[in-house]
């Protein structure tokens, strides 16, 4: 195959891929990944806006080249178009990553083989992430970027090359954190070549690569420091260090090691193993294909041991999207083996088999493939989806043996055949991407119904005229302060009671309501804003002049043009979103003089229902079922300007449709 005919298949492959995944894009609900998705916008409208990349005011480094990236479009024009602008950017920069890995590697695998490798690299489920506001959309090819770099400056290290690689090696840093694992993954891949040389002249010649990264890094520290603005030079992920657990973390290396497994269907990983061996039995001397080998297998290593470690404590399941950048070394050490013959020495290729098989095999699959990992594991969503469909069991039986096939085929199938290999791995790459996309696309809708109900999530923007705050109360769902921090530009602050779920990062203003319901901070400042969105089951004093629907599962939101000083009237707990009452509900009244709580409730059981004030009964009743009961309770004589409390009280289910406090 010619270079100009391979080339010309490159771009076509790009362009081929951009305009798929951004089709399947265009059916996902942004905002769906809560709290990144809306971090990132938020940083990306700030950085635009102020030239300072923060969450409403709140400081802490997360990234610099994402939010640069998508903070004009979402900036300049309407958040739907923005959006769209943003998901073809993302699904050309995740398809240009084919490119990059084809002209890594067709100089060691020949065209023909990178050309195989590139397309393998568009393949997987992850590139969904180009349809959601997401730095795996600039990490994959960056990442790529560096580690070619890295392996160019490790094949002949001029100043040049080795400056080079250290400045892709920033910009992964500057696009997310995790890119701090290059650094011990140069000094690994150059062990590494001093073991294949068998010799310390790579370690000599990569000498100004490692003082750089030492003495950049030092550098980065200290200007830090001076500067006053970071107390950890890693800012909002500083709490990520330390306070981890041996057996946790050696645990989560080993399952996200089978996480890799799935990630690139087996097979290649087989591939990567022999290579190394050639490599480093000295089997493979072209200088090119030993620094891919080497610089693929340290960001292996490295890679899988941060994420691993990182996982045991803050994530819970497989986090496959910090994966992702693993994908285009390891497809082009597969290119590369293919093109040598697929070297195969027996004990060392039983060796190899046992090592990559033995983490898949045993992984306990249907802990890991369930709904509440889609967010973060694409390519698991097919098989959470076979167990649903099927059993748990049956997965537990079915995922070893395709494993098990799947390394048997890289060990068994003869070189006559060897086409069948990228022609297997691909047929499963697609499959996985085709069902991920499907299922994506039907979560995240879902989600956005499950907190919007089939209203529009901007409806605070649609109804607001000024900045708005966002009074947060809810104790048991902080991603839906995000959601509407995510589609609603009108939010500039956040306030919260005490004992509402944290929202971190964000650092928002901790209030509490005086008994006569005026909301003041911990310094005793009352907080007045003009204008803001609450839960429902708040009523402040002022006018309500916007109103999001109740979802099945969640109350809705009011927006309030508030009288100042702000000040909470009433405060509803224990209604369900539809009104029902399972139990016990009250009614919180601040400012309590005289006055009554006027009640419609829904007869549903027929059980008696009490109702009092401040614990003391004030009358029995029956509300036959499918029979309405409207009347009031009165407040107690007594009743001077604090607080009342009404309780409704019933052993079985009730309804009710008017609960409202009418002073007098």
């Amino acid at each position: 195959m010619s270079s100009r005919w391979a080339g010309t298949t490159v771009a076509f492959l790009v362009i081929a891929s951009a305009a798929i995944r951004l089709a399947a894009s265009r059916r996902f609900e942004p905002g769906w990944i809560a709290p990144d998705e809306a971090i990132y916008s938020l940083l990306a409208r700030s950085l635009w806006e102020t030239g300072s990349a923060s969450l409403l005011g709140a400081g802490g480094y997360y990234a610099l080249v994402y939010p640069a990236l998508i903070g004009l479009p979402l900036t300049l024009v309407e958040f739907d178009t923005g959006v769209a602008i943003v998901q073809a950017l993302q699904a050309l920069a995740m398809s240009a990553t084919a490119a990059v890995a084809y002209l890594w590697g067709r100089r060691a695998l020949g065209p023909a083989w990178a050309l195989v490798s590139a397309a393998l690299v568009v393949a997987i489920p992850g590139l969904a992430y180009s349809g959601l506001l997401m730095t795996q959309s600039l990490l994959y090819p960056l990442t790529t970027l560096a580690l070619w770099a890295l392996a160019v400056a490790l094949e002949r290290p001029t100043l040049l090359r080795q400056g080079v690689a250290l400045g892709a090696i920033a910009l992964v840093v500057l696009t997310h954190v995790q890119g701090l694992a290059l650094v011990p993954a140069v000094v690994l891949a150059i062990a590494l070549q001093c073991a294949c040389e068998r010799s310390l002249d790579p370690a000599r010649r990569a000498g100004r690569v490692l003082g750089a990264l030492v003495g950049g890094g030092l550098l980065v520290v200290a200007a830090a420091a001076l500067a006053g603005r970071w107390s950890d030079p890693l800012g909002a992920y500083s709490a990520a260090v330390g306070g981890y657990e041996l057996d946790a973390v050696a645990a989560d290396v080993a399952w996200h090691s089978a996480g890799v497994f799935v990630l690139v269907a087996g097979i290649p990983l087989v591939a990567l193993g022999l290579m190394l061996v050639q490599c480093l039995r000295r089997e493979e001397r072209d200088p090119a294909a030993v620094a891919l080998v080497t610089t693929a297998t340290a960001w292996l290593v490295c890679l899988v041991l941060e994420i691993g470690i990182f996982a045991s404590r803050w994530v819970g399941h497989i986090a496959e999207r910090s994966l992702l950048t693993l994908a285009p070394p390891i497809f082009l050490v597969f290119g590369l083996w293919l093109s040598r013959g697929a070297p195969r020495p027996r004990i060392w290729t039983q060796a190899v088999a046992l090592v990559v098989a033995i983490p898949a095999v045993l992984l306990p699959v249907s802990r890991y493939a369930v709904q509440e990992a889609a967010l973060d594991a694409f390519s698991f969503i097919p098989l959470w989806r076979l167990a649903s469909i099927t059993s748990e069991p049956t997965l537990e039986v079915i995922f070893p043996l395709v494993a098990g096939a799947l390394v048997a085929a890289a060990v068994l199938v003869p070189r006559r055949a060897l086409a069948v290999l990228p022609i297997l791995v691909l047929a499963v790459l697609v499959t996985l991407s085709f069902v991920s996309s499907k299922e994506i696309a039907q979560l995240s809708r879902a989600d956005r119904v499950w907190v919007f109900d089939v209203g529009d999530p901007r409806w605070i923007d649609a109804a607001a005229d000024g900045p708005v705050t966002y009074l947060n109360v809810s104790s048991g769902f902080p991603a839906g302060v995000w959601k509407h921090l995510f589609w609603n530009r009108r939010i500039d602050t956040v306030a919260e009671l005490p004992e509402a779920a944290a929202v971190g990062p964000l650092e928002p203003t901790t209030v509490s309501p005086r008994l006569d319901g005026v909301l003041l901070d911990a310094g005793g400042n009352r907080l007045d804003p003009s204008l803001v969105a609450t839960s429902a089951d708040f009523e402040l004093a002022g006018e309500r002049i916007g109103q999001a629907p109740r979802s099945t599962d969640l109350s809705g939101l009011s927006l309030w043009r508030t009288e100042r000083p702000l000040r909470l009237r009433t405060r509803r707990s224990g209604f369900q979103p539809n009104g029902d009452i399972l139990g016990e509900a009250h009614v919180r009244v601040y400012g309590c003089n005289s006055g009554r709580l006027e009640l419609t409730l829904l007869g549903k059981q027929g059980e008696p229902v009490l109702l009092t004030v401040n614990q003391i009964p004030r009358q029995r009743l029956t509300v036959p079922w499918g029979e309405v009961w409207s009347g009031a309770i009165e407040s107690p004589p007594d009743a001077d300007g604090g607080v009342c409390v009404f309780g409704i009280t019933s052993p079985g289910l009730l309804g009710s449709t008017v609960i409202e406090w009418i002073p007098d």
